[in-house]
């Protein structure tokens, strides 16, 4: 099977498109018994879980050898070192809350490193993509990352886990630093949307903490082909293992960096907390 990451991304688009189809259906139609709890604040729909059972048929049916880790639950090895990381519905708060800021994201990786990526916005019909060394587009037109300059002038991102009250790191100190050095942030409650915007020039900056796969891996490779930086707060690689990550443009990647490792406490857990959204 091919491991072309143009092919990759072409089918990634094709049934990220048809994830989203589930969702309009669904969007400000859910019944009360189609939404469950997972935790205190992390609800699950019937829109998350066909949209899940789509994406992972399509690709069981077309990449019989890959290997699928889904966010609810649908997981499976593959033969091959090819996986696909998914989140079938990225802001299932919102979505629930009759908020358009949702996405269906998903990412196929050879080994540790990314391939494609697609990040499909329902609401907005925005389809932005990503093909290793071919780099990032919305809608078919090519992004660039700002030229944002500092944090003073830059716009950011972030968003607090679940389970926010039983963590150590809840964010708050992380948070009460930067708005007061940037020119503001944004809290949108979908991290594949936040990174989406940040490779299109939208956002200037982009951290958050305690996050699985599915919230990291298809939106890291849209801001590192559209010319931005992401690492751990290390200024590593290992963002997947640490679950905290900054995200930039590249231009004041080290000063947000240093700004958010000074206020970081390191916790690395084989548990996954919870996303953010």
């Amino acid at each position: 099977m091919t491991t072309d990451p143009l092919s990759l991304v072409e089918f990634a688009r094709n049934i990220a498109i048809q994830a989203g189809s589930i969702h309009r259906r669904y969007f400000r139609r859910l019944q009360k018994d189609q939404v469950r709890l997972k935790g205190r604040r992390d609800p699950v729909t019937r829109s998350d879980l066909e949209a899940e059972q789509t994406i992972v048929q399509a690709i069981t049916d077309r990449f019989p050898d890959h290997g699928i880790q889904a966010e609810e639950g649908a997981s499976q090895e593959g033969s091959s070192d090819l996986r696909w990381i998914i989140d079938p519905l990225d802001g299932t708060v919102n979505f629930t809350r009759g908020l358009p800021m949702y996405s269906v994201a998903l990412a196929a990786y050879q080994g540790d490193e990314a391939l494609a990526s697609v990040v499909y916005v329902p609401e907005f019909d925005e389809l932005y993509s990503a093909a290793r060394g071919h780099g990032t587009t919305l809608n078919g037109e090519a992004l660039q990352v700002s030229e944002c300059p500092d944090v003073h002038s830059s716009l950011l991102a972030t968003g607090f886990c679940y389970e926010r009250n039983e963590v150590a790191d809840d964010n708050v100190d992380h948070f009460s630093e930067l708005v007061l050095r940037c020119h503001d942030i944004r809290r949108l409650g979908s991290a594949s949307l936040d990174f989406a915007l940040l490779a299109a020039g939208r956002y200037d900056g982009y951290w958050e903490l305690h996050l699985s796969p599915w919230d990291i891996a298809p939106g890291a490779l849209l801001v590192q082909e559209a010319g931005g930086t992401v690492t751990d707060f290390d200024g590593g690689n290992r963002m997947i293992e640490t679950k905290c990550f900054v995200a930039s443009n590249g231009r004041f990647h080290e000063e947000l960096r240093q700004i958010l490792r000074a206020r970081h406490t390191p916790e690395v857990s084989s548990e996954e907390p919870g996303s953010t959204k």
